[in-house]
Order: structure tokens, then C-alpha cells, then sequence
């Protein structure tokens, strides 16, 4: 029992280690970063083609890293910039 105990607290040691280094938001004011509901962003994360960043937990809270976040919505841009030069046919 004491080894699971020791292997969870060395997980969540290492976990804060990694979100030390991270730029971190509560999950909670990520719908408002986009303009959206919370549950939005639960189904922008459940669709393989969105590739939406995943949080990071931390005592059972999520965080949203922003660098992620920002490589996301750049990816997101040149998505759609890219889907409209082909509906226009500038490609």
C-alpha cells in the first residue's frame, strides 16, 4: 500500500515539475478566451480533427497550458486561411 501511496505522490511530483516550466490557466476561463461554452470545449476536445490541447491536471484541477493554446489557434488560422484560397480558387 505504501508504494502505490510513494508512486502517486512521485507522479504528482513530477507533474508539477513539468507544469513549473508551463504558462498555466484554470480550464474554467478557457471558454471565454474563444467566446464559448464550457462544454464546447469538452466536444473540441473529444474531435481527433480539431487536435485540441489537452489540460493539464494538477490536484484534480485542469489548466490549460497557453502556449499550446496559442500554437492551437495559430494552426486554427492558417487552417482557415488555407480553406478559403481553395474556396476561392487562389490555389
Amino acid at each position: 500500500m505504501d508504494s502505490l501511496k510513494e508512486a502517486e505522490r512521485q507522479r504528482r511530483d513530477e507533474q508539477a515539475r513539468r507544469s513549473h516550466d508551463q504558462r498555466l490557466q484554470p480550464r474554467r476561463l478557457t471558454p471565454k478566451r474563444y467566446g464559448v461554452c464550457g462544454r464546447t470545449i469538452t466536444r473540441w476536445e473529444a474531435d481527433p480533427h480539431l487536435d485540441f490541447p489537452r489540460p493539464v491536471e494538477i490536484n484534480g484541477r485542469k489548466y490549460d497550458n497557453l502556449d499550446l493554446l496559442d500554437e492551437w489557434d495559430q494552426m486554427m488560422a492558417e487552417r482557415g486561411r488555407r480553406n478559403l484560397a481553395q474556396y476561392r480558387g487562389d490555389e
